[in-house]
This record gives structure tokens, sequence and C-alpha cells, in this order.
């Protein structure tokens, strides 16, 4: 797997050179990343946000302070993965969005009215970024555990499904919970 979890960073970086191949001659790329995002288009979703920071255990492991979560960005998404030639990704902490009434994708964005389907580059620009969300419905049933696609809450596959549309990446995994065996594999990503 080349790169690093995309919640970690609003800004998508590179990382194929890391592994002393260029991104051409490597057969499969993935990227992880998280159900949900760490910080979406600058944005702040206060009681979301905080439930999201507290279910996925998201805080800084030296200051301990809750990290700023947000919903998934997709234009950062696709983005990355043009940047690094990903063929598949894995979605992680899927639970945590257990319970959520609605969950929003951040879908493209509008810089000075005109309309931008990926995250442009440099900071300026993504300052100027207002997020276009498109809104799904959420899901009351568990998916803690779960290790089939079929066997999840079908509006926790119709997430992962419009992922994959909106970003045009197959999923290869998906983790529904803190232990390693706590995933479902979509499809093995090195077959």
């Amino acid at each position: 797997f080349v790169g690093r979890a995309l919640g970690e960073l609003i800004h998508p970086i590179a990382h194929a050179g890391g592994i002393g191949r260029a991104a051409e001659i490597v057969e499969i790329i993935a990227l992880h990343s998280l159900a949900f995002a760490l910080e979406a288009a600058g944005e702040a979703i206060s009681d979301v946000g905080a439930r999201l920071a507290r279910r996925g255990n998201e805080f800084g492991s030296v200051t301990g302070r809750p990290r700023r979560c947000g919903w998934l960005d997709i234009p950062a998404l696709k983005r990355s993965f043009a940047l690094n030639g990903v063929t598949g990704t894995c979605i992680t902490k899927l639970d945590v969005l257990d319970g959520l009434s609605e969950i929003r994708l951040c879908t493209s964005y509008t810089v000075h009215g005109r309309p931008q389907a990926l995250l442009p580059s440099g900071a300026d620009a993504v300052a100027e970024c207002i997020p276009v969300y498109e809104s799904l419905p959420g899901w009351p049933e568990s998916t803690v555990g779960v290790k089939a696609f079929d066997l999840l809450p079908p509006n926790a596959r119709a997430y992962l499904r419009r992922i994959e549309t909106l970003t045009a990446v197959p999923i290869a995994m998906v983790s529904t919970g803190p232990d390693r065996t706590e995933t479902l594999v979509m499809h093995h990503p090195f077959h």
C-alpha cells in the first residue's frame, strides 16, 4: 500500500517515489482513507465532528486534543488518487458513522462562484474553496465486525458505492472496527 491516511492531511501528497519506483511501474497502488475526514475543506463540523472524534478515537497522540473531524472530502481524494495512480482504496472506520441519521459527502467546491471538481493546488486556492455537499441517509444498525459486504446495512453499502462512483476507484477493503480482524475484503488488491 502506498500513501498515508488521507484524513491526516487536507492537502493530498504523492508518495509513489517513497517506494523507490515510479508510480506507473507499481501494479497495484491502494490508498488508505477514513470513512470520514479529519478536516473537510477546512470546515469544522461542531456536533457531528466532535462525535466522530470521540467514536473514532481521533485525538492528538502528544497533546490529547480532539482532531477536527468532518465529512469525507471527495475532491481531495480524487486529487490524491490521480497524483498517486491509485487503483484501489481501503476505507477505515466505517463503524464510526453508525447511528448517524444523515451522512454528507463533499462532492465539489465553488471558488469565486465557479465549480471545482478537484481540490485546487496551493494553500491560497484551498482557502477560497466553499464545499458543496451531497446528503445520504445514514444507518441506525451497527457495522462493527461485519465481514461481508452483503451483510452491511443497505445505506452503508450505498455510501460505499457512492464513494466508488464519485472517485472512479474501487474499494478493496473496509474496516468495520478497531481490531484487524474486523475487515471485509471487497476484492483482494493483489490478485
